[in-house]
């Protein structure tokens, strides 16, 4: 990407990530968008190329998606050409939603999603309970991310 800022840095997304994963999701992913354009983050499992790292998509089918890079497991981020060719604007709110989740708000930026769009960022399921509406996110995925 062509900001002047850190790609390093990145570990809080990584252990969020992770931590998810050891709370019995095995394959986590979550939902997020920056400028109406999606973006998951899963973990790579152990016959990837690099893994543990958490990989950035649109969230399409493998060899369909946007793939906007990796936050290998030191913390770096290594943005794809879909990341650095992102119009300008694209690419300042890209960054901010990782600056973000880097500087520990992860859970906020979770629950704004979830009272956008009305789904849970991390299991895809819509929020009905009032409280999962009010909170952005489910009583057991909030656990498994925050718990």
């Amino acid at each position: 990407m062509t900001c002047n800022n850190n790609l390093d840095g990145f570990d809080e997304v990584v252990s969020l990530m992770h931590h998810i994963k050891e709370s019995g999701n095995e394959w986590p992913k979550v939902r997020l968008s920056f400028n109406d354009n999606p973006l998951h983050f899963s973990v790579a499992g152990t016959r990837a190329r690099y893994p543990g790292s958490v990989n950035m998509t649109d969230g399409g089918s493998y060899g369909q998606n946007k793939w906007y890079g990796r936050i290998g497991i030191d913390g770096v981020f290594a943005p794809a050409e879909a990341a650095r060719n992102l119009a300008p604007t694209d690419k300042a709110e890209l960054w901010e939603l990782l600056r973000r989740l880097r500087d520990g708000e992860a859970e906020q930026v979770f629950a704004e999603f979830g009272k956008l769009f009305g789904i849970c960022c991390l299991c895809g399921r819509e929020l009905t309970n009032e409280q999962s509406v009010e909170d952005g996110i489910g009583p057991v995925c909030k656990r498994k991310a925050f718990g």
